[in-house]
């Protein structure tokens, strides 16, 4: 027997005694089984528009208080409190955000959030884990900190990335038109020409929620959000590479994601345990100081070259960075015309970091693919209506005669192999990339024994729409 969810509401004021509501409302879908999200009997699916907008600026609130928390170094999550301002901010926000979404059947403001509040909340809290766990001991607890950091690629120690994480859900599909990129692009739509005919719509929504973001009315949630040129820049850049992946029938797209999977993880990943993490960071420090003494200059040529070493003892990190550069090692990066530098390219765990973000963001935006077989199917029927809706309105194809079977090619070329690298990437989640990857497969062989009948019946209703 399933027990109805009940979500608090966010108020003007907390009442200190007790975990403000985001916090508990995050703690309330977090534990929601992952194949259980999006049923309609579990209490946690929206009813309304304004629903959807206090839970998604209720989940919102929970990860930006992370951020600000991260600022001030606070210990405890309690301890942040965000100011009335900044909430009623963050509301209206989210509430302009939804005014931009159209009506249509698949790419409705309804879908953001079942890929927030559901699929990407779900599995951010599996890539952290429980932050409810206190160490007494301070050595435990760092020890226990620098593991989690090297499970999830030091994502767990970057708020501001998970906040754009989920972010990134709210506003990917902002003023979607219900028809295609490349129908935009057959048509000559004004999107297309703007957007010079890659990624429209995907361009089109970060464009205009950037754009209201940067209104005066929204300056405290700003603030917020990226204090520093320089949080603002990792802010935009990561929300950037998150909504444009999800642009899946894109060629370039699809094969400049392929080439950071293939250059951030080379071959396959195994489970990795805490020994094989020690050992590999002992290895990778013997291997710095074998550089330095190879590399490092005498004190001779450091005094004829006006070197910067200190005489003292200094840091393990700076020798290691002096080592690069006195090595004249080119890294990865571009530079203007002059030949200055002007941003180095992702390596080492940055990049698998950002890799392993952007996947998580195409995997939530198809996660009914990977849920119970009714939310695949209900999502399936709106995306089904979608297209055909616009194929009666000339704006796209008849997808009715390759539904049946172009559905089985998409789990088999698409989610499963997309669920399948989640398992592999990440020590931290290949249990839940586990669990996806078999939801995929038993909905897949489901809908090869129903899914014929299914499509039918998708025909059949909209036929009767038209009538």
């Amino acid at each position: 027997m399933k027990v109805r969810i009940e979500f608090h509401k966010m108020s003007t004021n907390y009442i200190t005694t007790s975990p403000p509501p985001c916090i508990i409302n995050h703690n309330i879908l977090s534990n929601v089984p992952w194949k259980s999200l999006g049923e309609d009997n579990e209490g946690v699916v929206p009813t309304n528009v304004e629903e959807m907008v206090e839970r998604n600026t209720s989940l919102l609130e929970y990860w930006l208080r992370k951020v600000v928390r991260s600022r001030d170094e606070l210990e405890f999550e309690s301890d942040t409190q965000l100011s009335v301002a900044l909430r009623e901010e963050l509301r209206n926000y989210v509430a302009r955000i939804a005014a931009l979404y159209h009506g249509v059947y698949f790419h409705s403001f309804e879908n953001a959030p079942h890929v927030l509040l559901r699929s990407v909340n779900s599995l951010i809290h599996h890539l952290l884990g429980d932050d409810t766990v206190i160490d007494n001991d301070n050595k435990t607890k760092r020890r226990r900190n620098s593991w989690k950091q090297f499970n999830t690629y030091g994502i767990s120690t970057r708020p501001l990335a998970q906040f754009t994480f989920v972010f990134a859900a709210l506003i990917h599909d902002v003023q979607h038109e219900g028809i295609s990129n490349r129908q935009l692009v057959k048509e000559g739509h004004p999107l297309a020409m703007r957007y010079n005919d890659r990624s429209i719509l995907e361009q089109n929504s970060l464009s205009l929620s950037f754009e209201l973001l940067m209104l005066p009315e929204f300056a405290n949630l700003r603030c917020a959000i990226f204090a520093t040129p320089e949080e603002r820049h990792s802010f935009r850049s990561l929300l950037i590479d998150l909504v444009l992946s999800t642009d899946i029938s894109c060629p370039e797209q699809t094969e400049i994601e392929n080439s950071k999977w293939k250059l951030a993880f080379p071959s396959n990943i195994a489970g990795a345990t805490y020994e094989t993490y020690e050992q590999g960071r002992k290895n990778q420090l013997d291997e710095c100081q074998k550089k330095m003494c190879r590399r490092r200059p005498s004190l001779t040529d450091r005094m004829d070259h006006h070197s910067s070493y200190p005489t003292s003892k200094i840091s393990l990190y700076t020798e290691i960075k002096n080592t690069a550069l006195l090595g004249g090692e080119l890294r990865g990066c571009s530079m203007d015309y002059c030949g200055c530098i002007t941003q180095d390219f992702f390596e080492g765990d940055e990049l698998k970091a950002n890799v392993l973000l952007v996947n998580m963001m195409r995997l939530c935006d198809v996660a009914h693919t990977m849920q119970d077989f009714r939310t695949f199917l209900k999502w399936n029927c709106r995306l089904y209506d979608e297209l055909y809706s616009a194929y009666r309105s000339d704006q796209g194809d008849d997808c009715f005669s390759n539904w049946y079977k172009g559905q089985i090619a998409f789990l088999d070329t698409y989610v499963i192999p997309l669920a399948e690298r989640l398992q592999r990437c990440c020590p931290a989640l290949s249990e839940i990339g586990g669990e996806l990857v078999r939801n995929a497969q038993e909905n897949k062989n489901r809908w090869n024994d129903e899914g014929q009948a299914y499509s039918n019946v998708f025909l059949q209703d909209n036929l009767r729409k038209m009538m």
